[in-house]
């Protein structure tokens, strides 16, 4: 039986890892984006004072994205603090 060297580093679970941080990174900048949208969003219901039961609140698109910043955020961490054994381990 071939004993297995879990810390030694493939070349396909390096290329996964970059294609994840890769997805991450395009993440952000997707977020980015979609907080400008928000703010927009934000000014422009300031000004119109829309009223109605389908008019979404701009807090609740903010507390959304804030969410998701913070879940990504935390996403990013892992990835960094778990960055050896993700580029050891295989993955499926």
């Amino acid at each position: 039986m071939e004993r297995i060297d879990w810390f030694k580093m493939n070349d396909r679970s390096k290329q996964k890892y970059a294609t994840f941080v890769a997805a991450l990174d395009s993440l952000a900048m997707a977020l980015e984006e979609a907080d400008q949208i928000v703010k927009g969003y934000r000014d422009a219901y300031d000004e119109a004072k829309p009223t109605g039961w389908g008019v979404v609140e701009p807090e609740e698109l903010f507390d959304a994205a804030e969410d998701l910043n913070d879940s990504l955020n935390s996403l990013v961490v892992k990835a960094r603090k778990h960055e050896a054994k993700l580029k050891a381990w295989e993955w499926s």
